[in-house]
């Protein structure tokens, strides 16, 4: 589950054609799951939940009782607003895509907050407002509080997994990647979404949270074995934001380490 880095974009398959090798490699049964599918994906297991531009919840979403919104100024006067992942969860966290069998392991595996970044979503307060970067540049306007507000997000969205989980009576293993790395490539011709080096600043934040801290969540139904997806992608990037083919070969070996680590 997560955004269009899940789902493949410019490497039908992404990391799932390389990863169900992987598996079955080991003479293990795996079954993708998800709503979705890619264009021009010919592997056999095609099911996935990415969602391209989207983020972890809704751009304006109301979270815990905080309020976001996204600073970015050049999609116009509200800022890019994005829908996002929190969404999909009801149909998602079910018996309709998990077993409840004895002997199946379920695994959620989850990378998503790169758009929240990207898009520079922070909480509405202290004069936040939407398309707030006036010099549409990525900083000078609360753009060091988009690791918080992501982090914030993330948690809320780990916390109605468990919640979901626990209703659909399922025990879930989530494995948990970092956000890769993006660079100024991804707006080489200015139309596309300022990268500032606060943003990227922002990025690593919320990455040490996930690496450091995901994992000692406080959670009844679900367990969270975080990997770290930045490393294995590094600059193998197809267009400064999605991986390319090498990328998602090493996001594949990096999930495959993660599952056996969460399966252990």
């Amino acid at each position: 589950m997560g955004d269009s880095i899940t789902a493949g974009d410019q490497v039908p398959g992404g990391y799932r054609a390389p990863l169900r090798d992987r598996i079955t490699g080991q003479g293990w049964s795996v079954d993708f799951v998800g709503s979705q599918r890619q264009p021009g994906d010919t592997s056999s297991d095609q099911d996935h939940w990415g969602r391209p531009g989207w983020g972890i919840t809704d751009t304006d979403a109301v979270i815990d009782g905080r309020r976001y919104v996204s600073l970015q100024a050049n999609e116009g006067p509200q800022g890019a607003r994005r829908p996002g992942l929190w969404a999909d969860l009801e149909a998602a966290i079910s018996p309709r895509y998990f077993s409840t069998s004895p002997g199946v392991d379920n695994l959620l595996l989850l990378m998503m907050g790169t758009n929240d970044v990207l898009h520079q979503v922070v909480e509405r307060r202290d004069g936040a407002r939407p398309a707030g970067d006036r010099g549409n540049n990525g900083r000078g306007e609360q753009q060091n509080r988009i690791g918080e507000a992501t982090i914030d997000r993330l948690k809320a969205f780990l916390n109605r997994v468990d919640r979901l989980a626990g209703r659909a009576e399922l025990k879930l293993k989530v494995v948990l990647g970092t956000i890769p790395r993006f660079n100024n490539y991804w707006n080489a011709s200015r139309l596309k979404d300022p990268i500032s080096s606060v943003m990227q600043q922002e990025a690593v934040e919320v990455n040490q949270w996930i690496r450091e801290r995901s994992g000692a969540m406080a959670l009844r139904n679900i367990t969270i074995t975080p990997v770290d997806q930045r490393a294995a992608v590094g600059s193998s990037l197809i267009d400064g934001l999605h991986p390319d083919a090498t990328g998602y070969r090493r996001m594949a070996d990096t999930w495959w380490e993660g599952i056996q680590d969460a399966l252990a």
